[in-house]
């Protein structure tokens, strides 16, 4: 316990000058020298947090050396994603992957691919003897058109 220096006959003595019995001045310098002492008590704390909190400044501001570094880690905080965020983005990539799924029945695979490639290379060798049964006829029709030219004119 912090002591103040205060001299208690001398209080004492003040008050029974002042007409105060002897006991009562005693007792209110005794009290008189507690309340100084408590004061004196918490004038020390009151100092002790005082240190411990100029040092607990100064380490902030070695740690944080520049407003830059605070800057720094406040947007790196802005940055982070919260538990909202994440059940977000885990909603949305459930939807695209529904989506795709949907998407996907569109698409022809590798056996309808090669049905159709069938299909197309049996139409295209009709197609060729087709052209060429053409061709033919038209060589035929342009020889009897030829041949009649000739009788006429001929």
């Amino acid at each position: 316990m912090n002591t103040l220096a205060f001299d208690t006959l001398k209080f004492a003595q003040t008050l029974e000058q002042a007409g105060m019995e002897n006991k009562q001045a005693e007792a209110m310098a005794a009290a008189q020298r507690e309340v100084f002492n408590q004061l004196a008590e918490e004038q020390k704390e009151t100092q002790e947090k005082l240190v411990q909190m100029q040092t607990e400044v100064k380490w902030s501001k070695e740690s944080f050396a520049s407003q830059g570094q605070l800057k720094q880690v406040q947007d790196s905080q802005d940055n982070l994603a919260t538990k909202a965020d994440i059940a977000e983005l885990k909603t949305e990539t459930k939807a695209d992957i529904a989506e795709l799924k949907a998407a996907q029945e569109n698409f022809a695979t590798k056996s309808d691919l090669a049905r159709v490639e069938a299909r197309m290379e049996a139409g295209f060798g009709l197609m060729k003897w087709m052209m060429g049964l053409v061709v033919s006829i038209n060589g035929i029709v342009l020889s009897a058109l030829i041949a009649l030219l000739i009788k006429l004119y001929f």
